[in-house]
């Protein structure tokens, strides 16, 4: 009986912690524009952001039409949200030996300016209802729109692959994007264009005073993410030339180990 009680303690004590944990601060709003949002972990109602709000584990931000936002967090590293998206920090845990940083992206686009995933073990990754991207410091994008999720690297080097298929993992290198364009199919590789680019650079920047309606942000994506073979520009649109995509071998270090955390 003392030692079910004891167990017990010790129980009860771990979740005070985790618990603790997630309300501690590991960000603030660095930069808004427009109207955005946050939902804290535990809560059902949305409260309105503003420049130095904090930001928590498990909390919901979001972004409506003509708004951006940037979190800076407290490791330095920088996250930006483009309009009209939605995301949750799922896991942000850091130490002086491992850091594991989760950011579920439900929705919109991102920019990604990682400086430090901790020690050994650490990665920073984003997941999308179909992909899964990580990385161990760089500055990349994301996105998830129609149904199509992508991952854009300007610097650095990562990995990804689609959430279904684990196995079939693809190495990023700078000026590569990888592409999901749907749920049961594998992700793809190819160069990105310098159009590609800055267009998202724009976006996902406070800033800049550039949007992209829902409408021709669908177009878009379904124009950028269609295959060489398949593109067909719209008119007035130039077909860029895409070349044939670069396939890596997976990095060693960067396929995660099971069991294999969502």
């Amino acid at each position: 009986m003392k030692k079910i009680s004891i167990i017990i303690s010790l129980m009860v004590s771990l979740l005070f912690f985790v618990a603790l944990a997630q309300a501690s601060p590991i960000g603030k709003i660095t930069g808004i524009t427009g109207n955005a949002d946050i939902t804290p972990a535990g809560e059902n109602q949305a409260k309105k952001l503003a420049a130095g709000d904090t930001v928590s584990t498990g909390d919901i931000v979001r972004t409506k039409s003509k708004s951006k936002a940037e979190i800076a967090f407290n490791d330095g590293n920088i996250l930006r949200l483009a309009e009209n998206t939605r995301l949750k920090i799922a896991e942000y845990m850091s130490g002086r030996d491992k850091k594991v940083s989760i950011i579920s992206l439900l929705r919109g686009k991102i920019q990604n300016t990682v400086n430090t995933v901790g020690g050994e073990g650490g990665r920073y990754e984003v997941h999308t209802p179909t992909s899964v991207c990580g990385v161990r410091g760089t500055v990349f994008f994301n996105y998830h729109l129609n149904g199509v999720s992508g991952s854009l690297f300007e610097k650095g080097e990562g990995y990804g692959f689609n959430a279904r298929m684990p196995q079939d993992i693809k190495t990023i290198s700078a000026g590569h994007k990888m592409i999901v364009p749907g749920a049961s199919e594998p992700a793809q590789l190819r160069p990105f264009t310098p159009g590609e680019l800055k267009a998202l650079q724009m976006e996902t920047d406070p800033s800049s005073g550039v949007f992209r309606s829902e409408e021709s942000a669908g177009n878009a994506g379904r124009r950028l993410d269609q295959t060489l073979d398949q593109y067909k520009p719209v008119p007035g649109d130039v077909k860029p030339y895409i070349p044939p995509p670069v396939h890596h071998e997976p990095h060693p270090p960067y396929p995660p180990q099971p069991p294999y955390p969502y």
